[in-house]
């Protein structure tokens, strides 16, 4: 795995995750370069892994997910949800934790700024959380990475 420092944003290997650690400040730019890569089955989550959060977005052919889990019980963080997000689907409870999922548009300032709101309110995340992303291309044949 390919380790970077922060402020550097790198397109990932084909079948091989990038995994970095920044600031709350960089997931705007972050999620714009990510949105850029082309086609292909690509992944990019945000974490905040001393806390357990995972907020993780998909971009497949047949579009954007973001997908993560909050705790059943917690109807404030399922309000905020609900209110930054059009449609979010909650999954069923799982070990106290409903999976949801969002179906968005690719326009990716309202992308990014969905996903800070996101970990700013729904979650309590703050600037000096280190936060931990990843980067992943699936193997899709083309010969990119």
């Amino acid at each position: 795995m390919d380790v970077l420092r922060m402020g550097g944003v790198k397109r990932p290997g084909v079948g091989r995750p990038v995994i970095s650690y920044g600031a709350l400040s960089e997931v705007e730019q972050r999620v714009g370069a990510f949105l850029q890569w082309g086609k292909g089955e690509l992944l990019f989550s945000v974490g905040v892994p001393k806390r357990g959060i995972l907020v993780i977005l998909l971009k497949r052919t047949e579009g954007l997910t973001l997908n993560f889990s909050v705790p059943a019980k917690q109807a404030a963080i399922k309000d905020v949800i609900q209110r930054i997000f059009e449609n979010p689907k909650f999954g069923e409870n799982i070990c106290g934790m409903e999976h949801v999922s969002v179906a968005l548009n690719p326009a990716k300032d309202a992308v990014a700024r969905m996903m800070v709101e996101s970990l700013v309110e729904g979650f309590g995340v703050v600037e000096e959380e280190q936060l931990m992303f990843v980067s992943y291309r699936a193997a899709d044949g083309t010969g990119e990475g």
